[in-house]
């Protein structure tokens, strides 16, 4: 298959290792960041045509689009400055900005290859949980710390789904999008579980804690959608899963879209002057951000739950909240609370880390790819 355009900038991002934690830090000096910032905002210019263009053509195109998508969706969610998160900015002891670029292109590379061969197909047997184990290792090979379990398990059922229903003049709606993730989760075996138990286990996941019922340690004797509904008041994913992705394409890609649609009606200066920041966000950034506080603000953090228990937790919407009520991100205040909130949740050592928040962002922002950018369609 055809190399993904977007590859040749995750590779110029020099994988130097840190001496003291083993991680790869992300270069240095606004102008190789200006690159980057630029290369995904011309990359979205342009994402329009190469959606028509490909989706006309072969399985090939279309898993080459695929790939596309999954990278630029990985690169803009690592790369905007987002509160608590590693960015080209912040990194963490043991992870930095370059092992999310890498792990996104291992991720990319891995489910367009998948699309191209149609294996693992949803019709085999235990397939969604040997996608997500098989892109689980290709990530691996990418970085020693757990980079992308979230994101992986999100992606999975999105990127064996996505051709279902397409044609030549509608491309993928999310109607017929979400009905057949939501399919594939409900077929799913004890087989699926337990290769996704495996994944998990492998990944070793910061704040997993243990369960009385169908713990990941164990063998999983139900089915991969049991186990997701079992744990859905105690993980964000796992209740993804349960609303069958409901909420991602009713509601979460409705915002980003919104939050798209208002930043290209307004003044750059509007936002970026406010934001106080030497290298200024460009709109995608904070249509970025705006999401992550619109799911801090509503749902908090499951990951910080875990970590700190329900009393902290409350915190974090309300937090999210504040800065929303105050006009961000077109206020000085707006930005300062934003700022402050950062701040706060990179205290104790990235304990506060929303890191499954981010997880969501990322596989909002490829279904937004290869659905509202796709050619028109009756549903889109």
């Amino acid at each position: 298959m055809a190399e993904s355009p977007l590859t040749h900038l995750v590779f110029d991002i020099s994988p130097a290792e840190n001496t003291k934690s083993g991680h790869r830090q992300a270069p240095t000096g606004n102008a190789f960041l200006m690159q980057v910032f630029q290369e995904i905002t011309e990359t979205l210019s342009r994402w329009h045509e190469k959606q028509a263009r490909k989706i006309e053509k072969t399985v090939e195109n279309q898993a080459l689009l695929l790939g596309e998508a999954i990278q630029l969706a990985c690169l803009i969610e690592a790369t905007s400055r987002k509160a608590g998160n590693v960015h080209p900015w912040a990194s963490f002891d043991d992870l930095s900005y370059v092992d999310f670029c890498h792990a996104g292109e291992s991720l990319a590379k891995f489910s367009s290859q998948a699309a191209f061969n149609l294996q693992p197909s949803q019709e085999t047997p235990g397939s969604l949980g040997m996608w997500i184990e098989q892109a689980v290792a290709a990530s691996q090979s990418s970085s020693t710390s757990n980079v992308n379990l979230g994101i992986v398990l999100l992606v999975a059922p999105l990127a064996m789904t996505w051709r279902t229903g397409m044609t030549e003049q509608t491309g993928t709606t999310l109607a017929s999008w979400q009905e057949a993730v939501a399919h594939l989760i409900a077929t799913s075996t004890t087989a699926d579980a337990a290769a996704m138990y495996r994944a998990i286990m492998a990944a070793k996941p910061g704040g997993l804690g243990k369960s009385t019922t169908q713990d990941v340690r164990e063998t999983p004797t139900v089915t991969l959608q049991e186990a997701m509904h079992l744990a859905r008041d105690r993980d964000q994913i796992a209740a993804c899963y349960g609303d069958g992705f409901s909420s991602l394409f009713q509601h979460w890609v409705s915002h980003l879209n919104r939050w798209i649609d208002e930043l290209s009606q307004a003044n750059p200066e509007s936002y970026s002057h406010a934001a106080g920041w030497e290298f200024p966000p460009a709109s995608w950034e904070v249509a970025t951000i705006g999401l992550q506080l619109e799911l801090l603000s509503q749902h908090g953090d499951s990951l910080i739950a875990r970590k700190l228990g329900p009393e902290f937790h409350r915190e974090v919407p309300l937090q999210a909240r504040k800065i929303l009520e105050a006009d961000w991100p077109y206020t000085a205040t707006g930005w300062q609370l934003y700022h402050t909130f950062d701040q706060w949740l990179r205290a104790d050592g990235h304990q506060r880390n929303p890191g499954t928040t981010a997880d969501l962002i990322a596989a909002t922002w490829l279904v937004y790819l290869l659905t509202v950018f796709s050619p028109p369609g009756p549903h889109n």
